[in-house]
């Protein structure tokens, strides 16, 4: 059972297992799979302000939770939680400040994530 705050269905800070940032996805104990395609958010406190990251062990890394976004607002980080692939459909607002139209599609939204990050 994963233990944290839910907001909005959405897990603030879970409690993350030991091993869970690198463990092989076939190797991953029960504890780890409860969090299978259940995106969370980790507050980041020791940033000014603080900043909301999104993970979910959705498969996209072999060995860790894939990320799926960082956002200066945690209201940001809960509605990207909720979507589909990682981002809100239609408009992207995350905290590299970028504005993408029709980044609904997910091949298109993790490209963007993925090149997004490489820029910060």
């Amino acid at each position: 059972m994963i233990n944290g705050r839910l907001i909005d269905g959405v897990f603030l800070d879970p409690e993350i297992p030991p091993g869970f940032w690198s463990t092989p996805m076939e190797k991953r104990p029960a504890g780890h799979l409860e969090f299978w395609e259940k995106p969370f958010v980790l507050t980041i406190p020791h940033l000014f302000p603080p900043r909301f990251d999104v993970y979910c062990l959705d498969g996209g890394a072999w060995q860790r939770p894939t990320c799926w976004g960082r956002f200066g607002a945690l209201e940001d980080a809960i509605r990207c939680a909720k979507s589909s692939n990682g981002l809100p459909l239609g408009k992207w607002n995350g905290i590299w400040g970028g504005s993408i139209a029709d980044a609904g599609k997910p091949s298109v939204s993790r490209a963007l994530v993925i090149s997004n990050r490489l820029r910060s």
